[in-house]
């Protein structure tokens, strides 16, 4: 049956019959958020929850689940139960739109620090989307790594597992309340993300170049900082090299620009010093070369609707950003 929240009732009321998201504003999720970082969750995997009574029940300050604590703080509900090996099951499920929206919104927030051009990133992957533009897509995507502030890089190792672009690209995805299949299975074993929205069926595989970050990599790190902070001015927006053929289309960063290596205000030289040190992109995208390979695609083949693309995104640890991009349209 519908549950009601009375607090969120008054403020539609009091709001004017305002449709807002009042009842996630009510509380605040900042150390659900931090609890997720610390653990180094998945966060795709919030689409296909699947767990044991004994987690829902459970509160153990010491080592808190962070499901269990989505679950006790109303972000998550049970979408079915079964009995399976003689044992309760839940599948879990992100409530509502309202909900699933404000939360991954506070996930870009506190994955990528992401405050004031947010939006105006999830309007532009939006459109690429809608449109089937790649490109664009591409092209955002590198920017929105670029932005990142250097606070949400120093002194963590979050950023040098590939789980990290592939959360940070979920919660943009997931914002845009676009349908997520993460792990997507075949017959060949399973994508990373398979994205629908619109009519276009994007099927993403990520890969991750990991690159040692020895006593170099931390001088070249706190040089960077320093240039930064020295450098006030806004530099100019990433310029894209595209090499297109009929199939697909590779991005290529200038290594002058600083946008594209820290985002704006970086510095151009620190930009140029650490894309001079970046690693360059293999001679054949794995990530694509795979999908291809296994046929990850396959079973969208027939499915009705305006496009589908085969797309392989390979991020380097060193540049913290996307180092080659290509993808292919099927129909």
């Amino acid at each position: 049956e519908p549950v009601y929240n009375p607090y969120d009732i008054l403020l539609f009321i009091s709001d004017g019959h305002s449709f807002r998201n009042y009842w996630f504003e009510t509380g605040s999720p900042s150390f659900l958020i931090k609890l997720f970082q610390q653990r180094r969750y998945f966060l795709p995997d919030l689409e296909q929850l699947e767990v044991g009574e004994e987690i829902l029940d459970s509160f153990d300050v010491e080592r808190i689940n962070p499901v269990t604590l989505l679950f006790q703080a109303g972000y998550l509900t049970v979408a079915s139960t079964q009995v399976r090996r003689g044992r309760l099951m839940f599948r879990l499920k992100v409530p509502n739109q309202e909900v699933r929206l404000a939360l991954n919104d506070q996930f870009i927030s506190g994955y990528t620090g992401l405050e004031e051009t947010r939006i105006r990133l999830q309007d532009g992957l939006y459109d690429s989307l809608v449109a089937g533009d790649l490109p664009g897509l591409i092209a955002l995507i590198k920017r929105l790594f670029a932005g990142i502030p250097w606070r949400n890089f120093t002194g963590k190792d979050l950023p040098d597992a590939e789980g990290y672009y592939a959360s940070v690209l979920y919660a943009f995805f997931a914002s845009l309340d676009a349908e997520i299949i993460p792990e997507d299975l075949t017959n060949h074993g399973q994508v990373d993300l398979t994205l629908k929205l619109a009519g276009y069926i994007y099927v993403i595989e990520i890969k991750l170049v990991r690159d040692a970050r020895g006593k170099d990599d931390r001088d070249l790190e706190s040089n960077a900082i320093t240039a930064a902070s020295a450098t006030a001015q806004a530099t100019a927006p990433a310029t894209v090299v595209t090499v297109a053929s009929e199939d697909s289309t590779a991005l290529l960063g200038n290594p002058a620009s600083a946008d594209l290596a820290f985002g704006a205000g970086a510095g151009a030289g620190a930009g140029a010093e650490l894309a001079a040190n970046a690693p360059a992109a293999p001679a054949t995208n794995p990530a694509l070369a795979q999908i291809q390979a296994r046929g990850y695609s396959q079973k969208y083949r027939q499915a009705p609707g305006k496009g589908l693309f085969e797309v392989g995104f390979v991020f380097s640890s060193a540049a913290r950003n996307l180092i080659q991009a290509d993808w292919r349209r099927l129909h």
